[in-house]
């Protein structure tokens, strides 16, 4: 049962573009979510199999040793290094609601330490679900 009414969302590639580097940044073609409010996310599991792009989905077991920062305009996190694993619920889908938090997708990241079981083949797929910001 959703808890929160959806007005916009959109889905994204954190890509996986350099197996030695432990930041993976969202990428700087989102210019649609450049000042939004952002009410949720949704981190997709390897259940999905594939990105939009053909990417393979970062398996389980990488993304529950991941960790997410959110940052606005001024590069001030509202969440700083949630652990991924917090997200998972039952349906195999991460998902967190938020309080309307103005967000820059572009300085908001994924972080990693342990990266076995990385390929610059993978991407992380994340729905965010949001409001403009008027």
């Amino acid at each position: 049962m959703q808890k929160f009414p959806v007005k916009r969302s959109a889905t994204v590639e954190v890509p996986v573009s350099n197996v030695n580097a432990n930041t993976f940044h969202f990428t700087d073609n989102e210019t649609t979510l450049d000042r939004i409010r952002i009410t949720g996310i949704e981190v997709h599991t390897e259940a999905v199999s594939k990105t939009f792009t053909g990417k393979t989905v970062v398996p389980d077991a990488v993304q529950k040793r991941a960790f997410l920062t959110i940052n606005d305009r001024n590069s001030k996190s509202f969440l700083k290094r949630i652990p991924l694993e917090s997200f998972f619920n039952n349906s195999k889908i991460f998902r967190e609601e938020l309080d309307r938090l103005e967000m820059d997708l572009r300085k908001s990241f994924i972080e990693i330490n342990d990266r076995t079981g990385l390929t610059t083949d993978m991407a992380f797929l994340i729905t965010i679900f949001y409001e403009d910001v008027v």
